[in-house]
């Protein structure tokens, strides 16, 4: 075949999701994608009926209204906000945007495996650094940094791994980043973090200029297929116009980075 796709994708392995066939059952909970075994709530059931109606029609593109529930239910900035079809999107959106080929993306070893892959399809170089019995090593992260580092991405609380890194360490790794490494925290997972010494990325957003926050409406609202996730981060990178940040991210500003 004469025709080849760019060298970096040519090396990207398939992602296996779970297997939702067994054979002797008819419906087996398929725990590997942690979908809900409850299923949608009667009210969004009913919201979604109402909205097959109008489904001939294009959606609202600038999303305000959500991002005004979502600002209320969270206590957050609406205008700190931006929307796509599940946080997986957002997640590659934001990598393709701020990470450039032959720069480094640092990832645990036993993260979600769909990391290094983001790094990847931007032609960037992922980078798996080591943890402890599945535990999210900071010193071992920070470890890797250099030049080349772009993104640290973590998710918190993560899975496949079940693990949570507390507030402190949360904010060492920060701590310990350059200003222009941004930090892409996966919070996909953030409703199930009942521990007292969890705080949650948001607060990150509100105090640095570095970083981003993902979250989804697919595992505690057993939203999954219907793909709506959002992330959160500073004015300056998400910007007030949301719609644009995602169906523009190439030509986004890299304020970031401080580039044009």
């Amino acid at each position: 075949m004469t025709i080849k796709p760019k060298e970096p994708l040519a090396s990207v392995d398939y992602y296996m999701v779970g297997i939702s066939k067994l054979p002797g059952f008819d419906k087996p909970i398929k725990l590997s994608s942690n979908e809900s075994a409850l299923g949608m709530s009667p009210a969004a059931i009913e919201a979604a009926r109402q909205a097959i109606n109008k489904s001939h029609l294009y959606p609202e593109v600038d999303t305000e209204a959500l991002a005004e529930a979502l600002a209320e239910r969270y206590r957050l900035d609406p205008a700190r906000m931006a929307f796509g079809p599940g946080s997986d999107e957002i997640l590659q959106r934001v990598v393709n945007t701020f990470a450039s080929p032959g720069e480094e993306l640092i990832h645990s070893k036993n993260a979600y495996m769909q990391f290094p892959i983001y790094a990847m399809l931007a032609g960037a170089i992922p980078v798996a650094a080591n943890d402890l019995d599945f535990h999210y090593d900071v010193d071992t992260i920070l470890s890797h940094v250099n030049s080349r580092t772009r993104i640290v991405l973590v998710a918190n609380p993560d899975n496949p791994s079940g693990t949570c890194l507390p507030a402190d360490e949360v904010r060492r790794l920060h701590a310990g980043l350059p200003r222009d490494v941004l930090l892409i925290i996966d919070a996909a997972y953030e409703e199930f973090a009942d521990r007292d010494d969890y705080e949650s990325g948001t607060r990150l957003v509100h105090e640095f200029d570095n970083v981003i926050v993902t979250r989804t409406f697919s595992k505690v609202y057993g939203l999954a297929g219907l793909r709506l996730g959002w992330c959160y981060g500073p004015v300056g990178i998400v910007g007030s116009d949301r719609s644009n940040y995602l169906k523009r991210s190439q030509k986004l500003c890299f304020r970031l980075r401080g580039e044009a």
